[in-house]
C-alpha cells in the first residue's frame, strides 16, 4: 500500500484599525531576534534591511499593549 503524505500549510496575520500588526515576515524578525539577540542579525537572517527590521519593531511596539521588544 503506498503512503499519502500530506501538509497543511498556512499563513497568520494579524491586523488592527491602525495597520498590520503581524505577518509571516514579523513572526521570523522576532524570532531572529530572539535567536540572535540583536536586530542587525536578526534583518540579516530574515533577510530585510536594517530600516524595515526597525521600522517593523517600532511599528509593533506601538501597536502592542506592552513593547515586544526592548532596546538595552
Amino acid at each position: 500500500m503506498d503512503t499519502i503524505l500530506h501538509r497543511l500549510r498556512g499563513k497568520l496575520e494579524v491586523d488592527t484599525e491602525f495597520g498590520s500588526f503581524l505577518g509571516d515576515t514579523r513572526i521570523r524578525l522576532l524570532e531572529a531576534i530572539d535567536q540572535h539577540g540583536s536586530i542587525s542579525q536578526a534583518a540579516k537572517a530574515v533577510p530585510i534591511s536594517y530600516k524595515a527590521a526597525w521600522d517593523a519593531v517600532d511599528a509593533m511596539n506601538n501597536l502592542a499593549d506592552q513593547p515586544l521588544v526592548v532596546r538595552s
